[in-house]
């Protein structure tokens, strides 16, 4: 997703334009210079003359040197820009979205037209306080990077994946139904299993559950991450 705002892209373009101009008038310039023996003789013969095609020329090379300058300053501005991007919207341990992020996705469905055919899992990483208290938390971090790693590589082929903060994550998933959310998970569960071969004494063990609005009708998404949520307490009891 180009994160550039229009303002920056309408003045890079500006910038081009006035560069191809330049570069085209240096062009034909020269083109004009090497081509008529008349111009170049009385150019070199006049002193006069001479200096203002020498003040010329100096002039064209700052306008090069500044342009140059004025690309490399809308570079590092849109560079900084994407890390102040990444900064507010993307979690700085896992790289996924951050909560930030996730109350965008949920503003933008609380409409009923926006909520058709939508559903929603939340994921808990289960076994993250026993790894934390048994090999400390630096290897808490790494649990929580490498499920996230393996979330948003299977969550990219269906939908929104984010953190939701701590051990929780979310998914959001467009046109869906029972076989797609279950299609989901079942991925998920394939790409865990092999990662736990090679993790057996930090391996990751997730609880999650889920709800499709073609099946409960709500307005908004917050109302349907609640019964999620719901869901996931009743299980925990159970």
């Amino acid at each position: 997703m180009n994160n550039t705002p229009d303002y920056m892209q309408s003045y890079r373009k500006l910038k081009v334009g006035e560069l191809l101009l330049v570069v085209c008038l240096e062009v034909i310039y020269f083109c004009i210079l090497f081509g008529n023996k008349t111009l170049r003789t009385a150019i070199f013969s006049n002193k006069l003359l001479f200096t203002l095609t020498c003040l010329m020329w100096i002039l064209l090379i700052f306008s090069l040197v500044f342009f140059l300058l004025d690309f490399y300053l809308l570079k590092t501005s849109a560079t900084h820009s994407q890390e102040l991007s990444n900064a507010a919207y993307m979690d700085t341990l896992t790289g996924l979205p951050n909560r930030y992020s996730v109350d965008m996705i949920i503003k933008l469905h609380d409409t009923e037209q926006t909520m058709q055919n939508i559903g929603c899992a939340v994921l808990r990483l289960s076994n993250l306080m026993d790894i934390n208290n048994e090999y400390g938390h630096d290897a808490g971090d790494i649990l929580i990077q490498d499920f996230c790693t393996i979330l948003d590589d299977v969550g990219d082929h269906y939908g929104f994946v984010g953190r939701n903060g701590g051990n929780e994550f979310l998914a959001i998933l467009e046109e869906c139904d029972d076989e797609k959310i279950t299609q989901f998970i079942s991925d998920l569960y394939v790409e865990i299993n092999l990662y736990n071969i090679t993790h057996a004494s930090t391996p990751i063990v997730f609880e999650y559950n889920y709800a499709l609005n073609s099946n409960e009708n709500t307005k908004k998404l917050t109302e349907l991450f609640t019964i999620v949520y719901r869901k996931l307490e009743e299980m925990a009891l159970s």
